[in-house]
């Protein structure tokens, strides 16, 4: 369900609902083991972390170097592609 689009962005927080949609029980348990599992897969270089504003930031498993725009009124996480300099 994460990997299924090459550049896609979410945070922890909308997985839950996600997930229901795709008739994926979400438990208390599954929500902890959910948390755990993206902050493994962070560190393991599978995805990274974009922090937009203080409190809120959104998973990108595109791993290649790239800038982000964030819209303020929708919330999309939309990514900038180039060299990074």
């Amino acid at each position: 369900m994460l990997f299924e689009k090459n550049d896609r962005h979410f945070s922890a927080e909308s997985l839950p609902a996600e997930a229901q949609k795709h008739d994926f029980p979400v438990s208390l348990a599954i929500l902890a083991i959910m948390y755990n599992t993206l902050n493994q897969f962070t560190a393991a270089g599978l995805s990274r972390e974009a922090m937009v504003e203080s409190g809120r930031s959104y998973l990108d498993i595109n791993v290649s170097e790239h800038h982000h725009f964030y819209g303020e009124r929708n919330g999309d996480l939309i990514n900038i592609l180039g060299e990074m300099t």
